[in-house]
């Protein structure tokens, strides 16, 4: 629901944290004793500061519109589809895709890196994409990054969530503890088309994620 897009594990760890990194970086910048240290500080203190309050300006409204599968719209020549193929990044991940142009809006379904999985269903992910791809685009703007024209970077995210998913379940039977399997899931495997991954561990949202939906505790 709208009123409660301000709360829960993914707001709390990207913005209701805000405050507590302003404070150590202010301590941090009373420590400094140089001057291009000062203003590394001051600048990431002010896009902090800046940061929360944009956010804190965002009140989260109801939809006027809803729809289950596609919206089309026409603006003089150009035609506009507004699709959903299934849950990913999150339970209402919508694209929009322009036909004639062969362009892909996908949202955070896709990333030039690799995504947060904290609100994610990472199994029904994959399904989503291979859906998604039978779209005919050439050029997709991803949630984050730049526009992607390979189409076999879906590939290789689809293979990343598999690969994620029955590692995290596996440990999850395991009885593996969420905080430890967060170290011990190895992703290097796919470190050829994610060079930030370096060795094993993953964030532990993601892994959260997986342990409730086995739970059946996921919201």
């Amino acid at each position: 629901a709208a009123g409660n897009s301000k709360r829960g594990r993914s707001y709390d760890a990207f913005i209701g944290g805000i405050p507590d990194r302003i404070s150590e970086l202010e301590q941090t910048l009373a420590a400094a004793t140089d001057d291009s240290t000062k203003s590394v500080f001051r600048d990431r203190i002010r896009f902090q500061k800046n940061y929360k309050e944009a956010t804190d300006a965002v009140m989260p409204r109801a939809p006027i519109e809803r729809f289950t599968e596609r919206l089309q719209y026409k603006f003089g020549d150009r035609l506009i589809q507004i699709l959903f193929f299934g849950r990913g990044h999150t339970g209402g991940d919508a694209v929009v895709f322009l036909p004639e142009e062969k362009i892909l809006i996908a949202g955070d379904l896709l990333s030039t890196g690799i995504s947060y999985l904290g609100d994610a269903y990472p199994e029904e992910w994959v399904r989503t994409l291979e859906r998604l791809k039978k779209l005919d685009f050439e050029t997709i703007l991803p949630g984050h990054g730049d526009p992607i024209g390979d189409r076999e970077k879906i590939d290789h995210f689809q293979a990343y969530l598999t690969d994620f998913w029955n590692q995290a379940v596996q440990m999850r039977k395991d009885g593996v503890e969420a905080d430890e399997a967060a170290k011990r899931i190895d992703m290097t495997a796919h470190g050829s088309h994610y060079p930030d991954i370096k060795e094993a561990g993953v964030s532990i949202f993601g892994v959260q994620r997986v342990y409730e939906l086995m739970e059946g505790t996921a919201k």
